[in-house]
């Protein structure tokens, strides 16, 4: 028999949930992301700023990504095979 993973409990570490948001966010944007989630709509631009700048801090800080050079990130960029490999290394890690 298989064994059965907890995904949450694996991955839960190295994911940006709600509750880091909360910790993180100013709380107008917080909100705005909850109300958004709860009824959909789109986040204001400025909202959208926040929230990558601090997940982008946050990957950093718990040594979920580097960037693809130092202080540079490509958030439009195609991952490689090779980078996929690394995220799910460290996240398993």
């Amino acid at each position: 028999m298989s064994k059965v993973f907890n995904v949450e409990e694996i991955f839960g570490k190295n994911v940006f949930t709600l509750g880091k948001m909360k910790e993180r966010l100013p709380k107008n944007v917080y909100k705005e992301v909850v109300t958004v989630m709860n009824e959909g709509g789109e986040l204001s631009k400025a909202a959208a700023n926040v929230v990558a700048k601090e997940m982008k801090d946050w990957a950093v800080e718990n040594g979920v990504t580097a960037g693809v050079a130092p202080g540079r990130f490509g958030p439009d960029m195609v991952c490689t095979r090779a980078q996929i490999v690394t995220f799910l290394y460290s996240a398993l890690a």
